[in-house]
């Protein structure tokens, strides 16, 4: 006997064959004993498995029973959304705050940077900037400025053409 014929055995039980295998099946049974004997433990094991079907018997009704269920899906979907949310902790509160301090650093340092002369001589340079004034016609400002002996002259002198002071006497009488 092969599986096949075990399966189509099966399903004849059941009444799940078609009519002319089930006739087929029927005719082996009456010529086959070993069929027979087969065909006897399935249809006692399946009359033994439906007398002895275990109850599950509820203590609650059927409704009572899938609210409880439908209760605990809520409850722990609720759980979840609340695991879901950021903290409000000592760490959230950092997060909040640090993050705009740390840029306004930022901002504060590149102003530092960028104002700072970029090296020592130009710091030294910006020192000793200074602005000579010469109100008077008469007189004359020469400036030098040495910055490897770290020094500032102004020379000032009279004009000698339009000076009152070098101008020959014929000249101030002409005047």
């Amino acid at each position: 006997m092969n599986e096949e014929f075990k399966v189509k055995l099966q399903a004849y039980l059941d009444g799940e064959l078609p009519v002319r295998e089930a006739a087929e099946v029927a005719r082996t049974l009456d010529e086959d004993a070993g069929a027979r004997a087969l065909f006897g433990e399935l249809r006692t094991t399946r009359q033994w498995l439906r007398g002895n079907k275990p109850e599950h018997a509820l203590g609650e009704s059927r409704e009572f029973y899938w609210s409880g269920i439908e209760r605990e899906i809520r409850r722990l979907e609720a759980a979840e959304a609340v695991e879901s949310r950021p903290a409000a902790g000592w760490a959230a509160l950092l997060r909040q705050w640090a993050t705009p301090l740390a840029g306004a650093a930022v901002v504060a340092l590149a102003i530092v940077i960028f104002s700072v002369p970029n090296s020592i001589e130009e710091a030294d340079e910006n020192r000793y900037l200074a602005e000579v004034e010469n109100n008077t016609e008469a007189m004359s400002a020469i400036s030098f400025r040495a910055q490897s002996e770290n020094m500032f002259v102004v020379w000032i002198s009279e004009r000698y053409e339009e000076s009152p002071m070098h101008a020959s006497s014929t000249d101030l009488r002409e005047r």
